[in-house]
């Protein structure tokens, strides 16, 4: 029996589909049929049963998977601290990470993680906050970024770092052009009358930007929900509303003369960013490592947007004078 044939097995017993599996495996299906077939019957096994295009395991495939699961976590820890040992590190980090804050973060996190673990596997994906804690301690992610407030996890959490809830307008917008042009202070209350690009309600910014502006006595004009912060941006910048976004969304490529930034630093309400982990596993160094690299970033993206210059003198963002934002 090798660990290749028990992924295999795993897998198909994770989708429940022959193709998905092997997509996710990087062979082609023809050829994971092939093996299911032939270890069945050399094993004298049953450990799927098929129903239309669905694997379901059998009694005895789920006694299988469940003892293939044991021993690849066993295996992949030896892994991991051998390799330790030897200096010479390789295996796999899992990983939930948000995906709006994803797409603008880990590009430069991942660069420099492998540039000094090129031989780390890295799994990224976006468990939600409720699973969380399941998913840790069944040992099927090793880190979860997250962030807070968030359900009770019992497990140990690690604040790294805070990021604002900021506010944006297109630099087109008639109110900026007008404050800009008289040079008048800058106040939220200004846009109540304006149409908001708010996020979707189930997600946390949604909540939290409405603190601010009833702050500001701002019941907004809600003309569209979007959970692409990316979309909501664009528009944006087209002038079709205002929108309210974290700093770590933020990427050089999206701040430029075409936007805005509303807040005056009193009006910032800050959300925590943290990591959970499992403290009954160990951590080896490069899960560490990841863990630092992850906070350096928020860290960065709150020193970056509150060296921004929001007084009524300059309410533009202007990323030439601050160069290229690619640590975000």
């Amino acid at each position: 029996m090798e660990i290749r044939e028990l992924r295999y097995i795993l897998a198909i017993a994770k989708h429940q589909n022959l193709t998905k599996a092997a997509e996710e495996l990087f062979i082609s299906q023809s050829a994971l049929t092939k093996f299911l077939h032939k270890y069945e019957e050399e094993n004298n096994l049953t450990l799927f049963i098929k129903v239309g295009n669905r694997f379901i395991l059998s009694e005895n495939g789920k006694v299988f998977v469940k003892k293939a699961d044991e021993i690849l976590r066993m295996h992949d820890l030896f892994v991991r601290e051998l390799g330790t040992l030897k200096n010479e590190v390789s295996g796999c980090l899992s990983i939930s990470f948000p995906t709006t804050r994803s797409i603008n973060m880990l590009s430069n996190i991942l660069s420099q993680f492998h540039s000094i673990y090129p031989g780390i596997h890295i799994q990224v994906s976006d468990v939600p906050v409720e699973h969380v804690r399941n998913e840790i301690k069944g040992g099927n992610i090793d880190l979860a970024f997250i962030s807070v407030p968030f359900p009770e996890l019992d497990l140990p959490v690690e604040i790294l770092g805070h990021e604002e809830i900021l506010f944006i307008a297109s630099s087109n917008n008639r109110i900026v052009q007008n404050v800009l042009e008289k040079n008048l202070p800058l106040d939220l209350k200004m846009f109540k009358n304006e149409p908001f690009i708010m996020p979707v309600i189930q997600q946390k910014l949604y909540a939290t930007s409405h603190l601010i502006l009833s702050s500001h006595d701002i019941i907004p004009n809600e003309i569209m929900h979007c959970k692409n912060h990316i979309v909501r941006i664009n528009l944006v910048k087209m002038d079709f509303g205002i929108t309210p976004i974290f700093s770590t969304m933020l990427d050089g490529r999206d701040i430029d003369s075409k936007i805005t930034l509303l807040n005056s630093k009193s009006d910032k309400l800050d959300s925590a960013f943290a990591v959970a982990y499992y403290d009954k596993r160990y951590l080896p160094q490069y899960a560490l490592y990841f863990i630092e690299l992850v906070k350096n970033a928020v860290q960065q993206s709150f020193i970056y947007n509150n060296s921004c210059d929001l007084t009524e003198n300059n309410f533009r963002l202007s990323c030439c004078s601050h160069g290229n934002m690619s640590h975000l």
